[in-house]
């Protein structure tokens, strides 16, 4: 999981996209959503809006659990239609849901969940994916959340916490973003000999997701040499 925060106007958003597009263009499946303030009053809003997100169309929730399709079954008239049999299925809880749809997606591909604007999401929604971190550690899944830096919360500081400890196993810790006019000569993105120097954080998050692309793809290749050294094989035989 990774945090950006910062003030408003600091790229925040402009970040999360760059690095969902570059998800994409590796293969992976992306579920963009951005909370508004609408939603800390409503539990699970955020997490809903995930899910429309792009969930629905992301190759392997197919094989989920019925009882976890259904709980969505319920809010949404496309996943009804999708999964018409999940109807008549007494469905999980959101959060348990959410976790068993997307542990199917991220065993089919690299999957990236990314939320903007978290300040606004509601606690059930912010607790539910902490609960995924957890749980699908072993998975190619990648948590991105950006948030403003102040007000403080509670359940931001939770997960924000998470990311500390990840930093114990070895992870990078976010650095919180200022804007361009506060930055001090050693600031990250401050001009230094007229050239403007890169956001390691930021460029991190991009490499880890390539590595995933690069292990698939070096999957994929020795699958291939392995086919093509047992076709050479059978040939040999049928001469011999």
């Amino acid at each position: 999981m990774a945090m950006v925060e910062g003030d408003p106007g600091t790229g925040k958003t402009r970040l999360l996209d760059e690095v969902a597009l570059r998800v994409r263009v590796d293969d992976g499946a992306v579920l963009l959503a951005r909370a508004v303030p609408a939603d800390r009053d409503l539990p699970g809003a955020a997490l809903l809006a995930l899910v429309r997100g792009g969930l629905l169309d992301t190759p392997g929730i197919a094989a989920a659990p019925p009882a976890a399709l259904a709980a969505f079954v319920q809010d949404d008239p496309a996943w009804a239609e999708r999964y018409p049999q999940a109807r008549t299925v007494a469905p999980l809880a959101a959060a348990a849901a959410f976790t068993a749809v997307l542990r199917e997606a991220a065993a089919e591909q690299p999957l990236a969940i990314v939320l903007d604007d978290a300040q606004f999401a509601d606690d059930a929604s912010l607790a539910a994916l902490g609960a995924v971190v957890r749980d699908l550690a072993h998975l190619p899944l990648l948590i991105l959340i950006a948030a403003n830096a102040a007000p403080p919360r509670a359940a931001v500081d939770a997960l924000r916490a998470r990311v500390g400890r990840e930093r114990a196993r070895g992870e990078r810790p976010a650095r919180p973003v200022r804007p361009r006019a506060s930055r001090g000569p050693g600031a990250v993105g401050a001009p230094r000999g007229g050239r403007r120097r890169h956001r390691p954080y930021s460029c991190q998050i991009v490499r880890r997701y390539s590595e995933v692309g690069r292990d698939r793809d070096r999957v994929r290749m020795r699958a291939r040499v392995s086919e093509r050294q047992r076709r050479l094989r059978h040939r040999g035989s049928r001469h011999g």
